[in-house]
Formats: C-alpha cells, sequence, structure tokens
C-alpha cells in the first residue's frame, strides 16, 4: 500500500484550518422529516418559455444588425451595449401563448430611434426622450400572437447603452416576474441554480468575471449565468433554501467571495446547498475532461499525491477521488467564512455521483476516510440524481400506446422501491453520520424523439400526478430527503430529444397535473419507512449490502466467509425505539474465530465462536447475545472479522430486548448462594478453572460481550446482593 501525506494537496488555506475537526466523528444527523421538494431552475435562454425576467433584456441574445436581430454582429463598448444601430431579440414562444401585452421601453440614445417591432399588429407608442438624461421611453405593445419578440432599432446616432424592455405588470423591484415567482412558489424548501449559473458550460474562473447584476444579459458561457446576488434574492423572496453550483474552473478566491456573498445576503432563517460543479463523474462535460486529465497528470507527476493512496492504478478511482477532494475544500473555505455552528446547519456541502455506480461513493468515502478523517466532518449529505422513466421501451417500440408508457413509468418506480442503489445510499448516510441522502435532481425523464404524442399526453395527464405521488412515496420511504425536481419552468413535453423534464406548457395557464403532484407531496405527511429489513428478524448474511441484485438465485445454505477486517453490513429498520438483542448463526473450525459488532459506527464488542467442527463438515450454531439499543428508523449493523477466515456465518438473528445477567449460581451446582459462586468467578475471570465438578459459565456475566471488564465484577456482587442487572 502506497503511504504517502494525505494533506499535501489540500490548499493552503486548509492546511492554515489545520483540519482539527478531522478525526472527531460528529452525531449523527439522519434524520427523516417532512418532504422538502424544490426545484431546478432552468438556463437563461430567448426560447425559455417562462419568460422569467422582468427585464427581457437579460435573457436576449447579443445585439444583431438592424437587418438580422438575432446575427450577434453589432460592435459593443466596453460594458457591452451597441456602438451603432442594432437589432434585438427577446423571446421565441408559441403562437397565442398569452405573452401579450405592453411591455416598458427604455435606454439612453442621442436622439428618439426608429423601431421595427417585426411582429404584425405590434406597435410602439409614448416615445419621449428625457433632453437632460438621454433616457427614450416608449411603450411597446405585442399582441398574444407574436412568436418572436424582436426589435430592430435605427437611427441611433451612436448606438444606445442601459436598454430595458420590462414585462407587463412586473415591478422593477424584483428581477423575476409575478408569474413566474408563483410557478417556483409551490410550498418547496429549495432552489438549485445549476442551470441557471451556466454551471456546465462556463469558463469562468474568478471572481471578477463573473456575471454581475449591473451585466447587460444574464446568459451564455463566458458568465456565470444568473447573478449569485439575484438568486439570493429571489430565495429570500420565496422563502427557499439556496442550492449552489460552484464553477468547475473557479478558484479559492472566487469559492470564498462566494461563501462571504450569501453568507451576508441570503436571509439568516436559510440554508445553502453546496456542491463542486455538476455530475463531474461525466467525462464528456468539460468540468469531467478536465478533472479526469488533472487528476491523471498529478498521479504522474506528483510522488506524494494521495490519489493512488491504496495503489489503485485505476484513473476512474483517481478522477472521483479528485472530485471528492475539490468539493472537501470548497466545504471547508465555507466553513472558515461562516460563524461556528454554521456548518451542516446553515451550510450544506454535498458530496455528489453517479446514481447508477454506488461503488463511485463508497470509493470517495473510503479515500476522504483513510486521506482526511470522518466524511460527514465535511458534508452534509450524500447526493444522487434518481429518474424514473421508459426510455428502453421507447428507443425500441416507436409505437406504444398511453397506458404501455405509463405501465412502463410504474414499473421504473417499483424498481426504484427494490433498488440495491437506494438500499446503499440510505445505508451509507445512516453509517456515517449524514443527513438523509439529498437529489440533487429528481423526476421523469421521456427524451428522445420517439413516440412524441403519446409523451405529450402522458405528462399533462392525471396520471402523471398519481405518479409524481407513487415516485415520491419511494424516494421518503427508502429513506430520501429532500429533492430538487428537474426541471421547473415553462417549455413543450415533448418533441426534441431533451424535451419533457419541465412542469408546464404555458406558465400563464392553470397548474398541471405534474404541479398538482408536486404539491400533494409537500402538503402531506411523510411516508412510513419500507428501506432495510424490519427487526426483530433472522437475516440471511448473504442479504448484505454488497449482495448482487440475484443473491436469492444462489442454493440455501449459502454462508458467508470474511478474511481480517472484511466485514458485511445490513440495513435494519425498527419503528419504535428500543433494546434488541443480536446473535449469530456461525461455524467454525478454528479456536480465536471471532466477528466485532458494529451498529452505525459503535462497536458492541466481539462475539466469539467455538470450534463446531471441522470445514468439510459445518455445524451451525448461535454465538453470541448483544444487547444494543436501536433508534427508531434505520440503523446499520456491521460484522467485522478479527482473524482470517476459519469461520461461516450464515444468518444474525435480531430479537426483541435485552439479554439479562446470568444467575449468580455460577457454577451451575444447583447450590446457590454460596461461597464457591464467588470463589468460581474469581478463578475462572483470572484464568483458571471451575471446581471440579461443575460447569462454570463464562465470565461475561452481564451478556454484553465485552470482557473481561470491570462492569462483569460490578454487576456479579450486585446481583449476589439482590440488586439488578442494568
Amino acid at each position: 500500500m502506497k503511504m504517502r501525506a494525505s494533506l499535501s494537496l489540500l490548499s493552503v488555506l486548509s492546511l492554515a484550518a489545520g483540519l482539527v475537526h478531522a478525526q472527531v466523528n460528529p452525531p449523527s444527523r439522519f434524520v427523516l422529516e417532512a418532504p422538502d421538494v424544490g426545484l431546478n431552475i432552468s438556463r437563461l435562454l430567448d426560447w425559455n418559455w417562462s419568460l422569467p425576467m422582468t427585464d427581457l433584456v437579460k435573457q436576449s441574445r447579443n445585439f444583431g444588425s438592424p437587418q438580422v436581430t438575432y446575427d450577434g454582429s453589432c460592435p459593443v463598448d466596453a460594458n457591452g451595449w451597441p456602438t451603432q444601430d442594432f437589432g434585438m431579440w427577446f423571446a421565441t414562444l408559441p403562437i397565442n401563448y398569452g405573452a401579450g401585452g405592453t411591455y416598458k421601453l427604455s435606454m439612453e440614445c442621442a436622439n428618439i430611434p426608429s423601431f421595427d417591432l417585426h411582429a404584425p399588429g405590434a406597435t410602439i407608442t409614448n416615445l419621449a426622450r428625457d433632453p437632460v438624461t438621454g433616457i427614450v421611453t416608449g411603450d411597446v405593445f405585442y399582441p398574444n400572437a407574436t412568436q418572436n419578440f424582436s426589435m430592430s432599432v435605427t437611427n441611433t446616432g451612436g448606438g444606445a447603452r442601459n436598454i430595458k424592455l420590462i414585462a407587463p405588470n412586473s415591478p422593477t423591484t424584483s428581477a423575476f416576474t409575478p408569474w413566474y415567482k408563483n410557478h417556483l412558489n409551490l410550498g418547496g424548501g429549495v432552489l438549485r441554480f445549476m442551470d441557471a449559473n451556466e454551471t456546465m458550460s462556463t469558463t469562468v474562473s474568478t471572481w471578477a468575471n463573473r456575471t454581475k447584476p449591473t451585466s447587460v444579459r444574464w446568459r451564455g458561457t463566458t458568465s456565470t449565468g444568473i447573478p449569485y446576488e439575484t438568486c439570493i434574492e429571489l430565495c429570500n423572496e420565496l422563502n427557499t433554501d439556496l442550492f449552489i453550483s460552484v464553477p468547475g474552473r473557479a478558484n479559492d478566491t472566487f469559492v470564498r467571495e462566494l461563501a462571504r456573498l450569501i453568507r451576508d445576503n441570503l436571509n439568516p432563517n436559510l440554508s445553502v446547498y453546496v456542491e463542486w460543479s455538476n455530475e463531474v463523474w461525466a467525462t464528456n462535460t468539460q468540468t469531467g475532461r478536465e478533472n479526469r486529465d488533472a487528476a491523471i497528470a498529478e498521479v504522474a507527476n506528483l510522488p506524494d499525491s494521495n490519489l493512488d493512496y491504496d495503489g489503485s492504478i485505476n484513473q476512474t478511482h483517481w478522477l472521483w477521488r479528485r472530485y471528492a477532494r475539490r468539493a472537501l475544500q470548497i466545504s471547508e473555505i465555507f466553513r472558515q467564512e461562516f460563524p461556528a455552528g454554521s456548518m451542516f446547519t446553515r451550510v450544506r456541502p454535498v458530496l455528489s455521483g453517479q446514481n447508477a455506480r454506488d461503488e463511485q461513493y463508497l470509493n470517495m468515502l473510503n479515500y476522504i476516510q483513510a486521506n482526511y478523517g470522518p466524511p460527514a466532518n465535511y458534508f452534509h449529505a450524500l447526493a444522487v440524481a434518481p429518474y424514473f422513466e421508459n426510455n428502453v421501451n421507447d428507443a425500441i417500440n416507436p409505437s406504444l400506446e398511453f397506458e404501455e408508457f405509463i405501465t412502463g413509468l410504474h414499473t421504473s418506480i417499483n424498481n426504484w422501491r427494490t433498488s440495491l442503489q437506494w438500499e446503499r445510499y440510505a445505508a451509507y448516510s445512516v453509517w456515517y453520520g449524514f443527513a438523509p441522502m439529498v437529489a440533487y435532481e429528481a423526476g421523469v425523464d421521456t427524451r428522445g424523439l420517439n413516440n412524441v404524442d403519446v409523451k405529450r399526453e402522458v405528462h399533462g395527464s392525471p396520471q402523471m400526478r398519481t405518479l409524481i405521488n407513487n415516485y415520491y412515496d419511494a424516494w421518503h420511504g427508502a429513506g430520501g430527503g429532500t429533492s430538487a425536481w428537474f426541471s421547473s419552468g415553462a417549455g413543450p413535453y415533448a418533441g426534441d430529444s431533451f424535451d419533457g423534464y419541465i412542469l408546464t406548457e404555458n406558465i400563464f395557464g392553470p397548474a398541471t397535473n405534474k404541479e398538482l403532484g408536486l404539491e400533494d407531496v409537500i402538503a402531506r405527511a411523510r411516508p412510513s419507512l419500507y428501506a432495510g429489513t424490519l427487526v426483530p428478524a433472522t437475516i440471511e448474511a448473504r442479504k448484505h449490502l454488497q449482495r448482487q441484485s440475484d443473491w436469492q438465485v444462489s442454493p440455501l445454505p449459502n454462508p458467508q466467509q470474511l478474511n481480517t477486517n472484511q466485514y458485511y453490513e445490513y440495513l435494519i429498520r425498527k419503528d419504535t425505539a428500543g433494546p434488541v438483542r443480536v446473535s449469530i448463526i456461525a461455524s467454525s473450525w478454528e479456536a480465536d474465530a471471532a466477528v466485532e459488532v458494529l451498529v452505525s459506527r459503535q462497536s458492541y464488542g466481539n462475539v466469539t465462536f467455538a470450534p463446531t467442527g471441522p470445514v468439510n463438515n459445518q455445524s451451525f450454531q448461535t454465538f453470541g447475545n448483544v444487547n444494543i439499543n436501536l433508534p427508531a428508523g434505520l440503523s446499520v449493523l456491521r460484522l467485522r472479522s478479527t482473524r482470517n477466515g476459519g469461520f461461516f456465518v450464515n444468518a444474525i438473528n435480531v430479537a426483541s430486548g435485552v439479554v439479562p445477567c446470568d444467575g449468580i449460581d455460577f457454577n451451575n451446582n444447583t447450590v446457590f448462594p454460596e461461597d464457591a459462586d464467588v470463589i468460581d468467578f474469581f478463578n475462572v475471570l483470572a484464568g483458571g478453572d471451575c471446581s471440579p465438578g461443575n460447569t462454570c459459565n463464562d465470565i461475561d456475566f452481564n451478556n454484553n460481550t465485552v470482557f473481561p471488564e470491570d462492569a462483569d465484577v460490578i454487576d456479579f456482587f450486585n446481583v449476589l446482593a439482590g440488586g439488578d442487572c442494568p
């Protein structure tokens, strides 16, 4: 194994902090609360049917020529404003969409220019220019039938500056239109701005180059989309938590300034979820490629890199670990900038990965644990992106009927209920002490160009409302927590390869069945847990977390063998808090075979297996009675081997109640109380033998599997004196 200085590649700021919290296990944060369903915010585009911006210039294309308003060819000054006659393209909408009305135009210009609105029935009236300020104002009327909202502006005398086109009935005190805020205000708890901040495509690395509230427009790969200040204002207006995705190229100063901005401006009753970029595991994305290349170069060129701390030569492992390390560094910067006590309450960093690859999460968690200490000291929760879909059937059958498509979506949800991924993520969350797993994206995925008409019908149907309720029943019943539906806003339900994620086809229309489904989930109580094995129960040893999906096909018996420090884990559920006793059904052919019993990071001692016969003639017996107080809800039971083989485990029995102390007839001669019991107890405690002719109990008098210990002696004399076993 490669032993290296694990902190050598942390940023200077993390070294300065000393990571004093690194080796201390924090209290568990796995608490299931009321359903917390939020929304992802879509990218700002001129073909976004949501019309989210009060000022449509913010979502417009680059200034074009008067002849071709969308060609982006007009020269601009240092601030981005046109220096000659120009064209503007604000929005593209379906015909008769409902966006008609009077838009308030203003701009600084040398004179009152000429306007061509390029839409039948569109007019501009009340044109005027303030001779002192040079501001030209006018009322632009677009009919409901307008599809392309654009205009040509000529005779400007040198261009224009500070151009605004304010949407109808939209107060300028908010950057967002009333109808858009009403759409977002479902009562959910979080807004995620990954797309809105152009996270997947932005090339910005420094704080000075981010999008600012004063920027001409808030879109494009050379920006960070909607300004962070404006995202914070929206969360404050709607009283929702903020979910921010830090750009892939953002340097430490960028992260620090972002943390300060959120600290000082987000309402103190609101929290911020923090992730590094988005889906960095995907090497077909900009950040994914750069992370992969940087990880490979680091291992090749830096002898003390910790990305291959365990000797792994798997480059995929390296890129996962580099993502985890950068996410950890970002968490540390936020820790430094927020007041003490803010971490995991107001500041909630998440560790994200690919939902279908649970081994990625385990690899990252093991890496963090080995190099930086308990992962829950850096991350609030694990984050996944589970969708329900019918993509396989859709791809192979372009003639699906409505009911067939609905059935396929129900099947997808039912598959999640038995998903090993969700079971493992819940277990990892419980074991490491994270909050319940977060869905950074969630929803229905109907991408693809087959069955377009059926998909439109499915998305708008009452059955979709039912599907959404069933989906969230499955998610919350599996131990899921906060989720952000992908995606909010308006657009086509079907027609393009990636359509269908949005909630409505008309931002001005009545609530859709998708919106009603989300409102249902938010309004009702959390459903009961179904995850894990309900105890008391006898659990087959092979039903451990790392089992294969076809584990039940193997013939019985199928005992499990473990080598030194190997372990098996089991997700268990208890509906009410209370004591249980754990025993293990095992066979052994070695004298010192044993396993350590742990529940959610706490050790309850070892269970030793006495030899039961030769390896080729297994004889299973029940060993141990470990008393454990389980909380209500989910726990993780871990069996860790203390030696290299020598035994098989066939099942784990988790029974109700506790095992009391042994009786005071220690030597089992039916005479008690007597001095001989005391003498035999101390003889055995000292490693001696029981009185001739008698069979003494073991010295674990209180049956807590910890021995020898003072508590056994104290409990023995308590019981001898007529007292109780604790």
